[in-house]
């Protein structure tokens, strides 16, 4: 299982969500932890590199989604500015390198349908007994 067209970055633990996934095609970007099925762990959708180009016609209900070429150009401009400054996201690391669960989680969203795993948080009451929210 190889996925060309992701890259990604990996900042050594230092946020929860210690992996930032690009694709590069879409320009959509993911950040997952080391296992993002894992409870109190996270695996997410963040945004896409070209939403700050979406323009809002008629009253801002209708969106235009930029151009092939835009998300193209946004992303590749990401991708460098991450490349270039490795205390902003993490160094870029080989897809071969990842944790099992990391390319499972990577594999599921290569499959053209986008969505998060979002696995229950974990919070302590005064009791110090676990609670567990949705």
């Amino acid at each position: 299982m190889e996925m060309n067209n992701y890259i990604i970055f990996d900042n050594g633990g230092a946020t929860p969500d210690r992996f930032t996934i690009v694709n590069s095609e879409t320009g959509d970007v993911f950040g997952a932890s080391e296992n993002p099925t894992g409870l109190n762990e996270s695996g997410e959708w963040i945004g896409n590199c070209a939403a700050h180009r979406i323009v809002l016609n008629g009253c801002g209900w209708r969106q235009r989604q930029p151009s092939k070429k835009v998300i193209k150009a946004e992303t590749e401009n990401y991708i460098n500015n991450a490349r270039l400054n490795p205390g902003w996201i993490g160094r870029e690391v080989d897809f071969k390198t990842l944790p099992e669960t990391v390319k499972e989680f990577i594999s599921r969203n290569n499959t053209g349908v986008s969505y998060a795993i979002r696995s229950p948080r974990v919070a302590m009451d005064s009791s110090s007994t676990l609670m567990r929210s949705a």
